[in-house]
């Protein structure tokens, strides 16, 4: 489904029903696998330098604040990232 339907389908059934149903993947973005990633977007980003930033964000180590740093597991995106949803 693309989006324009999807919200062409959310505006029909807003008319016939009073109540909604909100679905959350459980840590869905902590569990994204970076490999997939990648392949998705190589078919459709042509310039590899973006890839290559893309790829240095995903594996990007995290540094505590005691100064210990953790390699990236190959999985997930890194949390507050600017393309990674904020979580209230």
């Amino acid at each position: 489904m693309s989006a324009l339907s999807a919200v062409k389908k959310v505006q029909e059934n807003v008319r016939k029903y009073s109540w909604a149903i909100d679905l959350d993947i459980k840590d869905f973005f902590g569990n994204v696998n970076h490999e997939l990633l990648l392949k998705a977007l190589q078919k459709h980003v042509p310039e590899k330098w973006v890839l290559l930033y893309i790829l240095r964000w995903l594996e990007a180590p995290v540094q505590l604040p005691d100064g210990t740093i953790l390699p990236t597991p190959g999985k997930g995106t890194p949390q507050g990232g600017v393309i990674t949803p904020r979580t209230q």
